[in-house]
């Protein structure tokens, strides 16, 4: 598996003191499963603007929006990591257990955060990935950061 992240998302990285080479072996490690040699390149993207995030599967590409005002880097750190394990989940759905990626909530249910949203089955089953994974996560990253 081949994890790129865009010049954006090295440039975020750097700011918040991530080790890009840590978080890829990481990201490889949750990918890990069954069908480990079937795995695509995924393109990490921190987007420009806005908060939302999401996994574009038609060009790989995971979109980490930014949404968080918080001057405390550790939350900074972990939230970036909760979205990114979040979308991560969607990535493995879609790719390697090759679920159905019908979506029966819209825009309007996300951005409202309805029943709807909060009740789909792939939705439920990405927060039970990022719980998951969170906290070992964060600590292998945060424990990596070097402040210069």
């Amino acid at each position: 598996m081949i994890v790129h992240f865009t010049k954006r998302t090295n440039r975020w990285l750097y700011v918040n003191h991530i080790n890009p080479e840590i978080l890829r072996r990481e990201i490889i490690r949750l990918c890990r499963g069954k069908d480990n040699n079937n795995h695509p390149r995924v393109v990490i993207n921190v987007k420009k603007s806005g908060r939302n995030s999401d996994y574009d599967p038609c060009g790989n590409i995971i979109n980490i929006g930014r949404y968080s005002h918080s001057n405390n880097h550790k939350l900074i750190v972990k939230g970036f990591l909760r979205v990114l394990i979040h979308e991560i989940r969607h990535f493995i759905q879609y790719k390697i257990h090759k679920r159905v990626t019908n979506i029966a909530y819209t825009d309007y249910d996300f951005q409202k955060n309805n029943h709807r949203y909060f009740n789909d089955p792939l939705e439920k089953d990405a927060r039970k990935f990022e719980r998951k994974h969170l906290e070992r996560l964060f600590k292998k990253i945060y424990s990596s950061i070097v402040w210069l």
